[in-house]
């Protein structure tokens, strides 16, 4: 009798955690995002990218390499929704603790790149993304 309770009890709380749940991911493509920005000193970003409606993105990683760069202190990294930039470059400096990164449907995503008081010609990017369907 024990033993029919608690797999009743086990059930329920199955079937609730089922019905709560937002949905699964189902691999979609892998998508590799190339340019070149730059030719000025100011900071500068890429064409924006959006995440389409039913889909999630995960950003696995962001490079860049900077021509005739003449400044300590240039930056590169990507720019979500124009407003939060995640630095991955600094002055020689690498953080690779920026990816993964998870955006969701509608979220813009943009490689920027910063060069204060320099004189680079240009920066070739390069962002890697494994984007999902989200299967209710």
């Amino acid at each position: 009798m024990k033993r029919i309770k608690i797999g009743l009890l086990m059930m329920m709380l199955l079937l609730i955690v089922k019905v709560s749940a937002q949905g699964n991911l189902q691999f979609n493509q892998v998508l590799t995002f190339t340019g070149s920005v730059g030719v000025t000193a100011n900071a500068v970003t890429s064409p924006i990218q959006t995440v389409p409606a039913g889909k999630v993105w995960k950003i696995e990683h962001v490079g860049g390499v900077a021509s005739n760069q003449t400044s300590a202190n240039v930056r590169y990294g990507i720019q979500i929704n124009s407003g939060i930039s995640l630095t991955y470059w600094t002055s020689g400096i690498v953080d690779q603790n920026i990816c993964p990164i998870w955006i969701k449907s509608g979220d813009n995503l943009q490689f920027y790149y910063n060069n204060p008081g320099g004189t680079a010609q240009s920066c070739n990017y390069i962002i890697s993304v494994v984007e999902f369907n989200i299967i209710p």
